[in-house]
């Protein structure tokens, strides 16, 4: 196995990890939007954050966008690679 197999594979774990973290965060940002709303004490009712949401949600989406066009450019190294060797 080349050095440059070795260091893209290294690659696609790293963004694989960024990939699962934002969807951490994501999930998070999801609950915390659900609990912000509802009846508080005393029968008042609060507004849901959905300010809050929506930027987690744009942050994770450009996130999710930039990472699947980094493994776009990871399988296109892979196929070079593999035509290089063979």
């Amino acid at each position: 196995m080349s050095r440059e197999y070795v260091a893209l594979a290294r690659r696609l774990m790293s963004l694989q990890e960024e990939r699962a973290g934002t969807y951490s965060r994501l999930k998070e940002a999801h609950k915390a939007y659900l609990e912000s709303g509802g009846g508080g004490g005393g029968g008042a009712r609060r507004e849901y954050d959905l300010e809050a949401y929506k930027l987690a949600v744009s942050e994770a989406t450009k996130t999710f966008q930039r990472v699947s066009q980094e493994v776009l450019e990871v399988a296109k190294k892979c196929q070079g690679e593999k035509h290089d060797a063979g």
